[in-house]
């Protein structure tokens, strides 16, 4: 085998393997776009999340802040006619 037998035997090795290695970039290049595409959705997902756990605590919040107006303006004016009623008919008892 002459020289130039040798040289194209080299460069088609090399052609070949360069043409894998594009194939192999490619395909790591789509991975790589798929994995930040994933990302970005659950950062999103993780955002949108976040917010409603947000809404949810500041509701909480808004029930307790109800539920104890509620039970200062409301049921303890009740509670406390209700203990006067009852100490009044125990006396007249």
């Amino acid at each position: 085998m002459n020289t130039k037998d040798k040289m194209n035997i080299m460069f088609n090795e090399v052609y070949a393997s360069n043409v894998r290695n594009n194939i192999n970039l490619r395909a790591l290049e789509g991975a790589i776009s798929d994995v930040k595409e994933t990302l970005l959705r659950i950062d999103i997902e993780l955002g949108n999340t976040l917010i409603l756990l947000d809404c949810a605590d500041s509701l909480v919040s808004l029930i307790r802040r109800d539920n104890q107006m509620l039970r200062n303006f409301v049921l303890q004016p009740i509670m406390n006619e209700k203990i006067e009623e009852e100490k009044h008919d125990r006396t007249i008892q």
